[in-house]
């Protein structure tokens, strides 16, 4: 773990998740870790841990059937991406906010890592 790049947790339990991360970081506090999570609550306490993504399976399972519906009903490959972009970027109906440090087109669920805040205090 010392020598870890990256961490891959997928596991559905959220308490062994966090734990993971705290043991992992333990070791390395500057490994990359991507987080399959189930739930706003829990994406919202990974970003505070300041994982590198945190993936919504449930919600990229959707999308994924929405651009297969689309294009079998003949909805060109360019127009299906488009819509399916929209679908992600839009708040409500259960629906992720965009982080404002997500690059464009990216899915509101892949959130990039956040660096801390390191400067002067006061």
């Amino acid at each position: 773990m010392e020598h870890a790049r990256l961490l891959v947790i997928a596991t559905p339990e959220e308490f062994e998740t966090r734990r993971i991360i705290e043991l992992a970081r333990e070791k390395n506090a500057a490994i990359d870790i991507v987080v399959r999570t189930h739930s706003e609550s829990e994406l919202a306490h990974l970003e505070q841990l300041q994982v590198g993504i945190a993936v919504m399976g449930e919600r990229e399972l959707a999308f994924g059937l929405l651009g297969y519906a689309l294009r079998s009903l003949g909805i060109s490959k360019d127009e299906t991406r488009h819509i399916v972009q929209q679908a992600r970027s839009q708040d409500g109906a259960g629906a992720s906010r965009r982080g404002p440090e997500a690059p464009a087109g990216a899915s509101p669920e892949l959130r990039p890592r956040r660096e801390p805040d390191v400067g002067p205090v006061g």
